[in-house]
């Protein structure tokens, strides 16, 4: 970025190169500001600049295309970088907090343990879990170092439920745990967690019966977050090439199933000192397995498992008629997110 002064405020552009600075582009899509800085992903598509007196602008097309992210405020930005990947940015501002970001500008939230500072410059490693930051005072400063807290793992036992919110029958679910771990999306609303008995719909593939299915809501601290989800079945399948996961649409026997297995893993492995089928997947706020399909800070997932009725393809230990998620990974979340690490039930 580069700004001028064109005899009554700064203007300037934004280029782009991939030459290695040989040859430069114009990327501002018409827009002249007092730009500031700029900070890139890896592969130089998510984009983040700053404009003094200004907003934040992102773009995801390597600078074709820029949008406005007003939720940080219009402030005197002084800096900011990016993590490899583009989802975590960190900017900072000539006279406040610090600001950050884990969905690569959209939301972002200020960061106050650090207080109110002249700050000038901020820097981390490639996923910024490390950061350094410089604040300006007169003739001095100080250098502020962060490191970024582990994500937030929330449990819950299903043996806990009763009544209405236990429909399940099969001892692998009602005695089943779910686990999600985010740093965004953490916190497991208990009111919402149910099993769910069988359905009378016909299943997408022959010769499987539904044996049940896990009803539950998760609160994110800014929308658009995700969290890992991990259901340890009490029971351990030999075989999880016997086990299917579906999403279900609808209630009773007006539910419409589709299968999921092909993006859910089922893996066996020790819970608790005991080997266990656990179902992992990831969860998006407003992304395909939300039930409500809006980024509003609320994943709504109800989750079905199927077992193909084949005798010969039995599990070990406690017979595992269950259904449940799963997936693979997670996070994101803001860089300096304060919270408690680990909450048991």
């Amino acid at each position: 970025t580069y700004s001028l002064w064109d005899g009554t405020a700064n203007v300037g552009i934004v280029c782009t190169s991939n030459d290695g600075g040989a040859t430069w582009t114009e990327k501002s899509s018409g827009d002249s500001r007092n730009w500031y800085g700029v900070a890139s992903s890896g592969d130089g598509k998510k984009l983040a600049a700053i404009a003094n007196n200004g907003y934040i602008y992102t773009s995801s097309d390597a600078g074709e295309t820029w949008t406005a992210r007003t939720s940080a405020g219009l402030r005197y930005w002084r800096y900011i970088t990016s993590s490899n990947d583009g989802t975590r940015l960190i900017a900072v501002h000539g006279e406040g907090y610090i600001y950050t970001s884990s969905d690569s500008g959209v939301t972002w939230n200020q960061q106050a343990t650090a207080g109110i500072h002249e700050w000038r410059a901020v820097a981390g490693s490639g996923d910024l879990s490390k950061i350094a930051v410089v604040a300006h005072s007169g003739y001095a400063g100080s250098i502020y170092l962060a490191n970024r807290e582990p994500p937030v793992i929330d449990t819950f036992n299903l043996t806990t439920l009763s009544g209405a919110a236990q429909s399940a029958t099969s001892p692998a679910i009602t005695g089943a745990q779910i686990s999600i771990t985010s740093e965004t999306c953490y916190t497991l609303d208990e009111s919402s967690i149910a099993t769910l008995g069988g359905v009378a719909s016909a299943t997408p593939e022959a010769n499987v019966d539904i044996l049940g299915g896990v009803a539950f809501d998760i609160s994110c601290v800014t929308p658009g977050g995700s969290s890992v989800v991990d259901i340890a079945l009490d029971a351990q399948y030999a075989d999880d090439g016997t086990l299917r996961a579906y999403k279900g649409v609808g209630s009773g026997v007006n539910t419409v199933l589709t299968d999921i297995t092909n993006q859910v893993s089922f893996v066996n492995k020790q819970v608790s000192g005991t080997t266990k089928t656990v179902l992992s997947y990831q969860l998006a706020d407003g992304g395909d397995f939300d039930e409500d399909s809006t980024a509003n800070g609320t994943i709504v997932d109800p989750i079905y498992i199927g077992l193909v009725n084949d005798a010969s393809l039995a599990a070990t230990g406690t017979n595992i008629w269950l259904l449940v998620l799963a997936a693979t990974a997670l996070v994101g979340g803001s860089s300096f997110t304060l919270h408690k690490l680990t909450r048991k039930r």
